[in-house]
């Protein structure tokens, strides 16, 4: 009778532990799970829901890898962000700029949209051919796709210093698992149920598609110069000027940590021995009080626009571009900073430095108005 009350104690004892330990592990892993969402939110370009052609704002596409699908999502025919393009001008200075979501986002095309014309007295056109998630081979890609048809007097790249790796972008096809750029690459050992609903499970299959499709450091440097010698090519075609706009990581302000300060050297050291007209924002961004660029709120940003403007020769037109283009805003924190994206300030100092440097000669920089492109 001992023995079996022994035996029996026994037995509750393991299983309490054995639930214990159960117990402790679901625990464990739903608070990974929390500390991934918080701390790993998904990149700009990723869609994790199954792939829909119907309605999905990404197309894949042959020549470029992937594309914005066109007549969705805010897309116009062409695939592009904005309205209709229309036929080309010969008294218009047509500005096609190219970039990741930086350029998405919109805010310092459509501030350049609002002031720049005006600044230069001339009629000019802007067409937002950004797409998340580029990187320059893309972006080179994308502008030989379509450059005969937007027929630019000027381009405009917005080079990230992360643009030197890839943001991969996974879609759901047939049960499976893809990586889009310009294969659809196979996972077939991935799932989609816990790829859409775990961040915890993203980052583990993130690291191991990395390791095994994403080219070496080395090789998406050669890459992305090569893009930058390619951009060079088809603006000459094209007849229209080609201008890099870069944008630092916006944590580091001037100390950047190792990987971010070396590709930052490397991208400025390549363009200038391409002699490619460049535009740093680098000294604009760290020459005001930091806590500018962390405004998110549009009502805050409205308010101390002005202090970041002084002195700006078009100080009043681009307060002026502010304030209209943050009215269609429902939400006053649409536009939450991080160290990538700039805020709204941060895109009227990247728009205003971009003007400066092409009223500075607009003849050497847009041509003339009254000539057609060759």
């Amino acid at each position: 009778m001992v023995r079996r009350k022994r035996r029996k104690r026994r037995k509750a004892s393991l299983a309490a532990r054995f639930g214990l330990l159960i117990g402790g592990t679901v625990v464990g892993l739903v608070l990974v799970e929390v500390v991934a969402r918080v701390a790993f939110a998904p990149a700009i370009g990723h869609t994790f829901g199954p792939y829909k052609p119907g309605d999905d704002c990404f197309l894949a596409d042959p020549d470029v890898g992937y594309v914005l699908r066109p007549l969705v999502c805010g897309h116009n025919s062409l695939g592009f962000a904005g309205p209709e393009l229309s036929e080309k001008s010969e008294d218009v200075t047509r500005v096609a700029i190219l970039g990741d979501s930086i350029v998405i986002q919109s805010f310092f095309v459509d501030i350049l949209d609002r002031v720049l014309p005006a600044r230069l007295d001339r009629p000019m056109e802007f067409v937002n051919m950004g797409v998340s998630g580029y990187t320059t081979e893309e972006e080179a890609a994308l502008l030989r796709k379509w450059g005969q048809t937007v027929q630019p007097d000027l381009v405009i790249v917005a080079f990230c210093v992360n643009d030197y790796s890839m943001t991969p972008l996974y879609v759901e096809i047939d049960g499976k698992m893809r990586e889009v750029r310009k294969d659809l690459i196979p996972m077939v050992s991935l799932s989609p149920f816990l790829f859409r609903h775990s961040a915890m499970y993203r980052l583990w299959a993130e690291r191991r598609i990395s390791k095994a499709n994403q080219a070496q450091p080395g090789d998406r440097v050669s890459e992305t110069h090569a893009a930058l010698d390619d951009l060079v090519v088809q603006t000459q075609d094209l007849g229209a000027e080609l201008l890099v706009v870069v944008f630092p990581y916006l944590m580091y302000r001037d100390q950047y940590p190792p990987r971010e300060a070396k590709a930052y050297t490397t991208v400025m050291d390549a363009l200038a021995s391409r002699g490619i007209a460049t535009v740093d924002l680098a000294p604009a961004f760290e020459a005001v009080d930091p806590d500018l660029l962390r405004v998110t709120r549009h009502d805050e940003a409205v308010e101390r626009a002005p202090s970041v403007l002084e002195g700006r020769p078009d100080r009043q037109l681009l307060l002026a571009a502010i304030d209209e283009i943050l009215v269609g805003f429902y939400n006053p924190n649409t536009l939450e900073y991080d160290y990538i994206h700039p805020n709204i300030l941060g895109h009227t100092l990247a728009a205003a430095e971009i003007m400066d440097f092409v009223s500075s000669d607009p003849a050497t920089r847009l041509g003339d108005p009254q000539t057609p492109p060759k």
